[in-house]
């Protein structure tokens, strides 16, 4: 469903250039000028076609053709639940090839192969959490995907339009200062991590010194309490942008993100996965300039649209 600040957005933008906007079961945005219709679902542009945005949406799809642009990815195997017609087909159980997956790195991430938001996704350092993750994430999807885990402190996504990039942040993972009174489960509590984002080893029963910053979440997600950063650094923007265009002509792609993430021990950017919904929600909550900045990159898309 559409947050108030997108969609007031998305209004205001065709107000401003002379389009007619309508919003149907809070999802289906349909835009209008003269004879000119273009549909928005969700976050979804029709700037992509729907093959594109089909291969996007499956994230063991999508690392193989990026794969096979001669791009870096973090590789990802589908998995099938057991009484679907997909299992048929795999040739082991989900849990011994997550257990392979683990073997030869530090962990194995488990999700549902479509998706978003970093929902019923699970990072295993067991052949026990593997077991508890497959069940849970099952329940939700019948189809998964698993991923070496990645040790990485950095996390970037860059929007990419048409060819050209036009915005770069980083990803930083939620964390706490302590008080030097206060428990660690208490200042958790109060902050906005999602409880299955918390990092199983901490001590939850420690009181952290007043100052002492301390990760409580392994994902980077902003919807899981992640905050965000705007890359300045024109070295970097520049290896993101050349990859991020790379991507995107290899999945045929005109309109979405990219995620990256970059491997502490190799320093190498890796594409994590690609977005067809250009999701900027979050992004106008935490930064200042955040609604600014999203209105530029959907007018900008939405006068694509209609060759304004």
């Amino acid at each position: 469903m559409y947050g108030p600040e997108y969609e007031n957005i998305i209004r205001e933008i065709c107000k401003k250039i002379g389009i007619e906007y309508r919003l149907y079961d809070n999802r289906c945005a349909v835009l209008s000028q003269k004879n000119h219709k273009e549909l928005i679902w969700s976050r979804r542009f029709p700037h992509n076609t729907s093959s594109s945005s089909r291969a996007i949406d499956s994230k063991y799809v999508c690392s193989l053709i990026l794969h096979s642009a001669g791009l870096p990815v973090v590789p990802h195997l589908k998995l099938y639940r057991s009484d679907t017609e997909g299992y048929v087909s795999q040739n082991d159980t989900s849990q011994r090839i997550c257990e392979r997956i683990l073997d030869m790195n530090d962990g194995v991430v488990i999700k549902p192969n479509n998706s978003c938001e970093g929902k019923n996704v699970y990072a295993c350092f067991s052949a026990k959490e593997i077991e508890s993750a497959l069940l849970l994430a099952f329940r939700a999807k019948e189809i998964l995907a698993a991923s070496p885990y990645i040790k990485s402190n950095n996390e970037y996504r860059v929007f990419f339009l048409n060819g050209e990039c036009l915005l770069a942040y980083r990803k930083i993972r939620p964390y706490v200062i302590g008080d030097g009174y206060s428990s660690l489960k208490l200042l958790i509590a109060k902050s906005t991590a999602q409880s299955e984002n918390t990092i199983q080893s901490l001590d939850l029963n420690c009181i952290p010194s007043e100052g002492e910053k301390i990760e409580i979440g392994w994902k980077f997600n902003l919807s899981c309490g992640g905050s965000v950063e705007i890359v300045d650094d024109y070295l970097l923007k520049e290896s993101l942008f050349s990859l991020t265009k790379r991507a995107a002509e290899a999945i045929n792609a005109k309109f979405v993100t990219v995620d990256f993430l970059e491997n502490d021990k190799t320093k190498e950017l890796l594409i994590l996965e690609i977005n067809a919904g250009v999701a900027m929600d979050q992004f106008i909550l935490k930064h200042m300039q955040g609604k600014e900045i999203a209105y530029s990159i959907y007018e900008k898309a939405i006068r694509d649209l209609f060759k304004l």
